[in-house]
């Protein structure tokens, strides 16, 4: 995610640039989401600075200290466009069914086995490690 708006001024956070998911800024693309209306969930204690660098960049950032098991991920995640997640929460497919504007998923640990890669595969939806 933070290459699909690195370019863009933090003071013009509220603007119509809408980001696409291959990293680019573009007007009036119907395939992209406007960063205004980006709404971000950060799990397990994913370092602070992150949350306050994307909300100074316009996006709506939620922050959760500790993990979700899966009945509180399924009630939630269907209101993200993008998951930053360690290695406690797990993102079955069961959740990822009902995740249906995630655009991207960070994992912010070793490896992305707590991710159905298959699953993301078959959505399109890109899974990253940091």
């Amino acid at each position: 995610l933070s290459q699909a708006y690195t370019n863009m001024p933090p003071s013009d956070n509220t603007a119509d640039i809408q980001i696409n998911l291959h990293g680019a800024t573009k007007k009036k693309d119907p395939l992209t989401v406007f960063r205004r209306d980006v709404r971000i969930l950060l799990l397990e204690g994913v370092h602070p600075e992150a949350q306050r660098k994307l909300e100074l960049d316009g996006f709506t950032v939620d922050y959760h200290k500790g993990s979700m098991d899966t009945e509180q991920l399924k009630e939630c995640i269907g209101q993200y466009h993008v998951v930053g997640i360690r290695s406690k929460t797990k993102l079955s497919r069961e959740v990822l069914e009902v995740a249906t504007n995630l655009l991207i998923i960070g994992c912010f640990c070793i490896g992305t086995d707590g991710v159905d890669l298959t699953y993301c595969a078959e959505r399109g939806i890109p899974v990253f490690n940091a």
